[in-house]
């Protein structure tokens, strides 16, 4: 698996649309899961946020999954702490971000992570390579790119 952002034009211009989508972020505290719809699916991100200059922040993904119950994962990433240890270490303000998919089955759901893990390529992803790279996740949610007649 490649780590970092790909340098790829075409699978950014597939990622787009996914990106521009109504993704919800909030800080990754103990009691923020409860601003989470119960019962939401979908894909999600821990974004760190790096300071650069005293003005200016980079914010990364440095994990993305998927969960049938993002609110549980959620609280399940949190009572692990699994990250808490490398965040500290990163000096990282930590941000959960996730993209509800309501309408999409698990399958459809899976090549949006994989869409964004190959584009994101982020540290902590352990995964299998994409089984399919013909099939992606803009046809799955019938979107249509400028490329594309």
């Amino acid at each position: 698996m490649r780590y970092g952002w790909t340098k790829e034009g075409i699978t950014w211009n597939e990622i787009s649309p996914i990106l521009n989508m109504k993704w919800k972020t909030i800080a990754f505290h103990s009691n923020n899961y409860t601003y989470i719809k119960k019962n939401t699916r979908g894909v999600y991100m821990f974004l760190g946020k790096y300071s650069i200059a005293e003005d200016n922040k980079l914010s990364s993904p440095f994990y993305i999954g998927r969960a049938i119950c993002i609110r549980s994962r959620f609280k399940n990433h949190l009572n692990k702490n699994k990250y808490g240890r490398k965040i500290q270490k990163l000096n990282l303000e930590c941000f959960f971000s996730y993209l509800p998919l309501e309408e999409q089955t698990i399958n459809e759901i899976i090549q949006v992570e994989d869409s964004l893990i190959e584009t994101f390529g982020p540290v902590y992803n352990k995964r299998r390579e994409r089984v399919d790279k013909l099939e992606r996740a803009d046809n799955l949610l019938n979107v249509k790119f400028q490329d594309q007649k």
